[in-house]
């Protein structure tokens, strides 16, 4: 059995937690048999940071935290495509990673994926040319009757927002300010952002669960609640 229960932390009043450029997916599977069972969750996910044969992937580690950098280094400094993106994992079992599908062509790569996966449950060794679409993949064993949590985070840090990226209308000569986005003045890149969330993650689950719940358990009209949450 599958479920997901996917959140980005909301506290009313709170900008900074409710502020975050994340996501959590904690994919939870449950054991209905009598016997243990292996499970592996295998996320693949394009750099999205530019286009091109330029983009990089590089596995990053820290406390309680791996996974996979995605950079463009060869992108202009000020570029608005410029920016980081981060796929990891807080998960404490086994994780195996591969910086990119085999670099090949387009219906060849998925398949060449796919039959790494499908065979071994896991991410063996990395392929010689690895592309822009990086893997990673958790794997545990679940007891009879237990259910296990396989949670990946998706983060980003893109600086340069311009009225001309936005497509939005700007003074003849400005359509090239640098406007910016606020959570780049809190952290230093996708991978910062990653660490100091992961690091943050339960009090941010619970909080958030406890803003939906009282909403959801309030007395007010269905239509108030709806109005007031479609405008957070």
């Amino acid at each position: 059995k599958l479920s997901l229960e996917a959140f980005t932390p909301i506290t009313p009043l709170a900008e900074y937690d409710s502020g975050y450029p994340a996501t959590v997916l904690p994919y939870a599977a449950t054991n209905p048999g009598i016997t243990p069972v292996d499970v592996a969750f295998a996320f693949s996910l394009e750099n999205p940071i530019g286009r091109g044969d330029t983009r990089a992937n590089e596995p990053m580690t820290a406390p309680g935290l791996k996974g996979l950098m995605m950079t463009n280094p060869k992108l202009a400094a000020e570029d608005p495509l410029q920016g980081s993106f981060v796929l990891a994992t807080p998960f404490d079992g086994e994780v195996t990673m591969w910086r990119g599908w085999p670099r090949n062509r387009w219906w060849n790569s998925p398949m060449l994926f796919w039959d790494e996966f499908s065979a071994k449950g896991r991410m063996g060794e990395e392929p010689a040319k690895p592309g822009p679409v990086g893997v990673v993949c958790l794997r545990a064993t679940i007891a009879p009757g237990s259910t296990a949590s396989f949670p990946f985070i998706l983060s980003w840090w893109i600086p340069n927002r311009t009225p001309e990226r936005c497509h939005w209308t700007a003074p003849k000569g400005a359509e090239k300010t640098l406007i910016g986005n606020w959570h780049c003045a809190r952290h230093a890149g996708a991978w910062a952002v990653a660490t100091d969330f992961a690091s943050r993650l339960p009090e941010l689950e619970r909080r958030s669960k406890s803003f939906v719940r009282t909403v959801a358990e309030a007395t007010m009209p269905p239509e108030l609640k709806d109005a007031a949450l479609s405008n957070l």
